[in-house]
């Protein structure tokens, strides 16, 4: 059976590394016959790619999850 993966790419720049890292994971598991969308609750596996900053994730990382995990909490 094939796993449901959600990759988040947490890097601004679509030119970084960490893009780059992103685009060979999401062939890779394709190659595998794992499938590979954008949903969370769809998911099985979770991956993260994203640089460390001054000791932090990019704010736009920071952004993704305030909204996606913790507005649910506040209402």
């Amino acid at each position: 059976m094939a796993k449901r993966i959600l990759i988040i790419q947490g890097h601004p720049d679509t030119l970084s590394f960490n893009f780059a890292l992103h685009a060979a994971y999401k062939k890779g598991a394709l190659s595998a016959g794992a499938e590979v969308q954008e949903k969370i609750k769809w998911c099985e596996h979770v991956v993260l790619i994203y640089p460390v900053w001054s000791g932090a994730m990019p704010a736009v990382l920071k952004g993704f999850f305030d909204r996606v995990f913790f507005a649910r909490v506040c209402v």
